[in-house]
């Protein structure tokens, strides 16, 4: 039995190191961490995807250099928020839509 435990304990200290070697070579090279890890979360966030459709300023990761960033636009038709790039502008200003089908229902009931 006290093999067992020593054995187990070995594993949990050779996992505890390469994971930390891991991070501080990932932290040294500026390679950012795996999809799934939580070393490029800030802390108490959960990892649920509750930061799904931020940008990367406000989820702690630094953005790539010339990176501009993103607004989020409300869609005049569905209220759909979507990047401001990808928008449909409408007849009235500050009118946005998401796509032909919401641009088409805007205008008609307008």
């Amino acid at each position: 039995m006290a093999r067992l435990v020593d054995f187990v304990l070995l594993v949990f200290l050779f996992w505890f190191c390469w994971s930390n070697l891991r991070r501080w070579l990932r932290a040294a090279s500026g390679t950012p961490p795996a999809a799934g890890s939580a070393a490029g979360r800030p802390a108490g966030s959960a990892g649920n995807g509750e930061h799904a459709g931020r940008t990367g300023a406000s989820t702690g990761r630094a953005q790539p250099p010339g990176a501009a960033a993103v607004t989020l636009v409300r869609c005049s038709s569905c209220g759909v928020y979507v990047p401001s790039t990808r928008t449909l502008p409408g007849r009235a200003a500050g009118e946005f839509f998401c796509s032909e089908a919401c641009r088409a229902r805007g205008t008609a009931v307008s």
